[in-house]
């Protein structure tokens, strides 16, 4: 978890979202699985039982009477797969789920970082984990750049380009969003085509600084 605070901080001052709720939601994202430890990895054991720590977590939030926008955190970092999940609903929420999904999916061989964090993003959006974060087009790339520079730094990588696969969809999707009198860039690969409308602004949010 410190780790992931570390990244998701920096990463949330790199985008323009709020870096200490993002520490302290990647701090707390976990902490359901004191509940049941026999069912995670990190008790060193092979897991055992139904998953879940987020229900558990939320409950503990609310025992400890932990910051609502912190426990949102602990809800939506998952999506709404987790049993007590939900899908993430703001932009430091993204931020958590793409910063621990590539930090805890395991890397192709000989798979860049760049790449890595890449297909994490995709695969997200296409399985439909992000369309109620309200995030747009620009944001998730900005958050994606921006984590893999930090598990970079993390990991103490040397830079590595993407392949001419991503910089391709990249470009085409720019040329798109050129052409376009909104401006508002094209659905990430394999999204829906009804995922491709901006969403407009988050409830309750207010205006991201610009990139």
């Amino acid at each position: 978890s410190v780790a992931l605070a570390n990244i998701v901080e920096t990463v949330a001052d790199a985008v323009g979202a709020e870096p200490l709720l993002c520490r302290a939601g990647a701090l707390y994202h976990d902490v359901g699985k004191i509940e049941h430890p026999e069912r995670y990895s990190e008790s060193g054991r092979i897991p055992v039982g139904p998953d879940t720590h987020v229900a558990a977590g939320l409950q503990l939030c609310e025992r400890y009477r932990v910051p609502d926008d912190v426990k949102a955190l602990v809800r939506q970092h998952q999506g709404a797969r987790a049993v007590g999940g939900e899908a993430p609903g703001s932009l430091e929420a993204v931020i958590l789920l793409v910063a621990e999904a590539s930090l805890d999916s395991p890397r192709r061989p000989g798979e860049p970082v760049s790449e890595h964090v890449a297909r994490v993003v995709n695969d997200a959006f296409a399985a439909g984990r992000l369309f109620e974060s309200g995030a747009s087009q620009a944001e998730l790339w900005r958050i994606r750049d921006a984590c893999v520079e930090a598990l970079r730094e993390e990991r103490r990588e040397e830079a590595e380009p993407l392949k001419e696969e991503f910089v391709a969809v990249e470009r085409a999707e720019v040329e798109a969003a050129a052409a376009n009198e909104s401006g508002v860039p094209g659905p990430m690969p394999g999204a829906t085509p009804d995922a491709s409308a901006d969403p407009g602004p988050r409830p309750g949010s207010g205006p991201r600084k610009a990139s």
